[in-house]
């Protein structure tokens, strides 16, 4: 018996890490085709410009790493007990708290664009409201990406996080070949992370409701 737990739980590592090292191919090499091809399509002052939006939105996005952990730690717990509905429970209740402090870090945002856009040399402000939003939807996704992974669902969570991206690079290019700017194109970074938002919503909610049957 021992023997037969050993050898599965080394085989349930093993495609855990495969399919995490497939998902994370897949999506780096969109997110390398979306900033590839938006380099040819932006201007060089308009493609330095964007990069500034996207340093500033991993700049934000610390604080989605640090509740991320939060999330994985505790919804683990629940999935060791098969606990569908106190994971549920969880979710809502952290939420109502993470849309709080959101909303304060997006009026503080939204007061500190005029200094931002100054200090960066932005040619529109907007970029940097586009950038802030994301970065607060950003927030909703680590609470269903991190039960999701705390359930050990890593299939779903890569194939979401793969189609997210494959959403920025046509969203996109879309974009710039219409206005061809910074802050048009970072509404592909906000696109894309609401359609992940919402697959992870939708999907995630019922893979795990799956599991309590």
């Amino acid at each position: 018996v021992g023997f037969m737990l050993s050898r599965y739980l080394r085989e349930d590592i093993v495609k855990n890490a495969t399919i995490s090292l497939l998902g994370f191919v897949a999506a780096g090499t969109l997110g390398y085709l979306f900033q590839f091809l938006l380099a040819r399509r932006l201007s060089v002052e308009q493609y330095g410009e964007f990069q500034s939006l996207v340093a500033l939105f991993a700049i934000l996005g610390v604080f989605g790493s640090a509740l991320s952990y939060f999330v994985i730690t505790h919804t683990a717990v629940f999935a060791a007990a098969r606990d569908v509905a106190a994971n549920e429970q969880f979710l809502r209740w952290l939420l109502h708290r993470v849309l709080l402090v959101a909303g304060v870090l997006l009026a503080v945002f939204l007061a500190f664009t005029p200094v931002v856009r100054h200090l960066l040399h932005l040619s529109e402000s907007w970029g940097f409201m586009v950038v802030s939003f994301t970065a607060l939807v950003g927030l909703l996704i680590v609470l269903d990406q991190g039960s999701l992974t705390g359930w050990e669902e890593f299939l779903a969570v890569n194939v979401i996080a793969t189609s997210g991206t494959f959403l920025k690079l046509v969203i996109g290019l879309i974009v710039v070949a219409i206005a061809p700017r910074a802050a048009p194109a970072a509404l592909a970074l906000l696109a894309s992370s609401i359609g992940t938002w919402l697959l992870f919503r939708v999907w995630g909610t019922r893979r795990l409701r799956a599991r309590s049957l």
